[in-house]
């Protein structure tokens, strides 16, 4: 199974405990990834693991509000009008 996998599962899980707080949550997924994964990879992916319960918490919360498409259409005007020798 997949890192991503196992941190979505894992917070899947750990959602279901009603009685505790966001960072309680996280800690509690933080810590069970750890035994899941090994410290070695664990630590070495702690960063990733981190933002990634972050970002999972805030597309529960809210839906996923991005500008992505907005940015790529301005980068390619910007970049045909740089390069419009090119055509």
């Amino acid at each position: 199974m997949s890192i991503l996998k196992q941190i979505i599962k894992t917070a899947e899980t750990v959602d279901l405990l009603l009685d505790k707080s966001g960072v309680e949550k996280k800690a509690l997924v933080m810590e069970n990834l750890k035994l899941q994964l090994g410290n070695e990879i664990y630590e070495r992916y702690y960063f990733m693991i981190s933002e990634t319960i972050d970002l999972l918490v805030n597309i529960s919360k809210h839906g996923l509000k991005t500008t992505i498409n907005q940015n790529v259409d301005l980068l390619q005007k910007d970049c045909l009008k740089i390069f419009s020798c090119l055509k």
